[in-house]
């Protein structure tokens, strides 16, 4: 008698295909035949599951490389691209200072990413070379000196932060320049008419 279920009742062995336990008479609602399991059936399950999960897994990776290429995160050279800067409209205060606000950056970029360089339209036209941007007094020529502030302090390009131009010339027009380290381009600009 091949039996591998026992009756719930009795716990008499129970054959296959029967009905009711023969010792007890519990009437079963579903004769008893177990299920044939095979090696086959169990690698059959294994490679639905690899397949269901590449076509997911595939789908996504290729998602997130296409991403990657057209957000213009990363450049074609591997360099990171510059992020989008704009700066807000010239404040102008007393004693020939002026404030260039930055009104947005697309993405956050460490402050040594960037470069700034200030010309004027006289002399020799360069009134601060290209300094690497950091929170503090970037540079001075005389009289002439540029500030930049991080507001949030967070070491990072954000909007809210502003560029500080004193001891300005009256007449003269100066153009604040925005660069990007990696690349020299140019990001963003402004015109300041002292």
């Amino acid at each position: 008698m091949a039996s591998g279920f026992l009756c719930p009742r009795c716990a008499a062995p129970l054959p296959l295909g029967v009905a009711q336990c023969a010792r007890c008479g519990l009437p079963l609602t579903v004769p008893y035949f177990p299920a044939h399991r095979s090696e086959s059936g169990n690698k059959v399950v294994i490679i639905v599951v690899i397949i269901v999960l590449l076509v997911i897994l595939i789908p996504i990776i290729l998602g997130a490389v296409l991403y990657f290429m057209v957000s213009g995160l990363v450049s074609s050279d591997g360099q990171p691209t510059a992020p989008v800067v704009s700066f807000g409209p010239t404040q102008a205060f007393p004693s020939n200072r002026f404030s260039v606000p930055v009104v947005t950056v697309d993405r956050s970029a460490a402050l040594a990413g960037f470069r700034v360089r200030l010309t004027a339209d006289f002399g020799p036209g360069l009134c601060i070379g290209s300094c690497t941007l950091a929170d503090g007094l970037l540079d001075g020529n005389g009289a002439l000196t540029l500030t930049f502030t991080d507001l949030d302090a967070a070491g990072t390009l954000t909007g809210g932060d502003s560029f500080s131009l004193e001891g300005t010339v009256p007449g003269t027009t100066y153009t604040l320049n925005l660069l990007w380290a990696a690349s020299g381009n140019l990001i963003a600009s402004r015109t300041i008419n002292a």
